[in-house]
């Protein structure tokens, strides 16, 4: 089973309610293509996340400067043989967006009407944000909210009152866990939350001066649900990305070249409280980090500078990878067969004065 968290950015797993029970929509059934994993890029259409769960790859496609065509699509495809099992058009238009999977259907985690889907494509659920009477506290990429594994259970940030609660959608019942202060010694702000089990982990903003002043999260943790009990750590300036109940802390992105960060990234296991540093070979590796497994961690050093490398890190050693990318890629992702111990790469080209998709598999040794 695959969670998986997000880019850079403060992103926000997920979403709030109305829910609809099995909305009736057809995918469309397609013809095998190509045996070769390059049939995945498709004309006119740019690849903005893969996620891979039992057998099948689920790609959300975005539409590259083209109107005519549908603003998205999702596909299913056969993870041995790269053929399309299913696909549906989306014409919702998603930014930073990544494929939430779980045991029971997967999301795409951007927008005000979040549709899940079991992976055959067809609608389980549709969850509307926008009509639910709460007061969303909201970052730079929406509302700061998380949804459980059985979709069950919404935890979210009350703008109003200031609280991180959860909330039962079956039932509708409440439960606060936390409430935000600007007191020293307290957390100001969650930017990041995500469901493991019985606990809700964060990456927030800590007061620890009077004079507290900072861009980005400073504090990572977990709350228990049930006993409110908190474990957080501090680590400066930080985003975060979640899968298998595990967190990799990441530097934020800085502006100024000069400066390159701390270096070192973190990989918090949210269940037994622990974790481990990984060293980067080059401080910039601190912004441009992948997690397509627990114990992976994926660095495209220099991405957009024209020096971009591929370097993986995994049980404490790392290998730099320089034929696995372009140079010149302006973005990248990846994720994670573990079958095949396969890592399932995708970036971003520039293609003249256009834009263009790449895909490959990189097997590990």
């Amino acid at each position: 089973m695959k969670k998986i968290i997000l880019l850079l950015l403060p992103m926000i797993l997920l979403i709030g309610c109305n829910i609809k029970q099995k909305e009736v929509k057809t995918p469309q059934t397609a013809m095998p293509t190509s045996n070769d994993i390059n049939s995945l890029v498709k004309d006119n259409y740019i690849i903005q996340d893969v996620a891979y769960h039992e057998g099948k790859l689920i790609l959300l496609y975005a539409a590259n400067d083209n109107t005519e065509i549908a603003s998205s699509k999702i596909v299913i495809v056969d993870s041995n043989n790269y053929t399309e099992l299913a696909q549906i058009d989306d014409n919702n238009i998603y930014t930073h967006a990544q494929i939430m999977t779980t045991d029971n259907g997967f999301y795409i985690n951007n927008g005000s009407d979040i549709k899940i889907y079991d992976y055959q494509l067809n609608i389980v659920k549709n969850i509307q944000i926008d009509s639910l009477s709460i007061e969303f506290s909201r970052q730079a990429n929406g509302p700061v909210m998380a949804i459980s594994d059985d979709f069950s259970q919404l935890a979210y940030v009350n703008s109003k009152n200031r609280t991180l609660i959860v909330k039962n959608l079956e039932t509708g019942n409440t439960k606060k866990l936390y409430s935000l202060s600007d007191l020293v010694g307290s957390i100001m702000d969650f930017d990041q939350i995500y469901f493991c089990d019985d606990y809700i982990a964060f990456a927030g903003k800590y007061i620890y001066a009077k004079d507290f002043e900072i861009a980005g999260s400073n504090v990572y943790g977990r709350i228990n649900i049930q006993s409110l009990k908190m474990d957080f750590h501090e680590k400066n300036e930080t985003t975060t990305k979640f899968i298998d109940n595990h967190m990799l802390i990441i530097d934020l992105m800085r502006v100024d070249d000069n400066d390159t960060g701390t270096g070192e990234a973190i990989i918090y296991d949210i269940k037994n409280n622990a974790y481990q540093n990984v060293k980067l070979d080059h401080s910039y590796n601190s912004f441009n980090l992948d997690f397509p497994s627990a114990d992976m961690v994926i660095s495209y050093s220099d991405v957009g500078r024209n020096t971009a490398s591929f370097i993986l890190y995994r049980n404490g050693k790392s290998k730099i990878m320089d034929e696995i990318i372009p140079k010149n890629i302006l973005d990248a992702g990846s994720c994670y067969n573990p079958e095949k111990q396969l890592i399932i790469v995708f970036y971003i080209l520039p293609n003249g004065d256009d834009i263009k998709s790449e895909i490959r598999g990189v097997e590990l040794i």
